[in-house]
């Protein structure tokens, strides 16, 4: 991972005079245009969902580090120190692991803008390889002087299951998508552990973003593949009236006849319930299909 500096996107530009013709020979010693890239990590493997602390001096990042990484599943949250200067005397500071000890293997990562890491991981066993049938839980890790507190689960995966992806920071809350039989709706979790449904019906959110007073959600649903929706939130980022929806993509598509699966829940040989989707047309039609 490397850092570079780059100017405020929101500020005017700087316009730079036009350069000179270098003279012979000197073309080697102009300045760049482009500010020097930084290296923050130093260890020889794959670094992921690169995030900032809420102060700037540290970069998250989703890595496995750790001995044995090579033989088991397991990955965590490292903090690395954001480096000041380029000076290739300068040593190598070492990261701080922000998970524990426990066997994780984390999806997705952010930071809130109070500071708190909130990450989803599942769960893989002893031995860092048990991932069938596991279901991710929300975590969350506190910021202290010297570091991160120990990350605390939040969520309970029996009850819970959240996805990998979709991790949306609000102070002393997160927005993330959850999943059930089939559907990915939108759950604020608190840092108390207190899970509230934001958004749900026949969807799955793909995507979130809160500003101002509304967290606005990218949903596919039966009729549509992609369409847009807006939650009202209050002051403490609650939900605060209907969803309204932004865009209707999908409606040609219903217009034309699209046919919405019916879900059903047919007898199973096991203890668990087996469901799926079946589409009925009206008009004559070869044996509808299940998915």
């Amino acid at each position: 991972m490397f850092v570079v500096d780059v100017p405020d996107v929101a500020a005017e530009p700087v316009y730079e005079p036009a350069p000179d013709l270098p003279a012979e020979g000197d073309a080697a010693d102009a300045p760049s245009a482009v500010p020097a890239a930084r290296l923050v990590t130093h260890v020889d493997t794959d670094h992921g969902s690169p995030v900032f602390t809420s102060d700037g001096r540290r970069l998250l990042v989703i890595a496995a580090l750790h001995d044995g990484r090579d033989t088991d599943l397991r990955s965590d949250v490292w903090s690395f120190p954001v480096p000041s200067t380029d000076a290739e005397d300068e040593p190598a500071r070492e990261p701080v692991r922000v998970t524990g000890d426990e066997n994780l293997d984390v999806g997705a990562l952010t930071v809130g803008p109070d500071g708190l890491v909130w990450f989803a991981a599942g769960e893989l066993g002893a031995d860092g390889r048990d991932f069938v049938a596991r279901t991710a839980a929300v975590y969350v890790a506190v910021p202290t002087a010297n570091g991160f507190g120990t990350p605390r689960r939040v969520t309970d995966p029996a009850e819970h299951d959240v996805a990998d992806a979709g991790l949306e920071a609000v102070p002393g809350a997160l927005f993330v998508v959850g999943r059930t039989r089939g559907r990915g709706p939108v759950l604020r979790v608190g840092v108390d552990g207190d899970v509230t449904t934001v958004l749900e019906g026949d969807l799955e959110a793909t995507a979130l973003a809160v500003g101002g007073d509304a967290l606005v959600v990218a949903v596919v649903t039966p009729g549509s593949a992609g369409d847009v929706v807006a939650v009202p939130l209050d002051a403490e980022h609650r939900p605060a009236g209907k969803p309204q929806p932004l865009t209707d993509l999908g409606g040609p598509a219903r217009a034309s006849g699209v046919v919405v699966p019916v879900e059903e829940e047919p007898p199973a040989r096991t203890a668990r319930p087996c469901t799926g989707g079946c589409p009925c047309p009206t008009a004559p039609a070869p044996t509808p299909s299940c998915s």
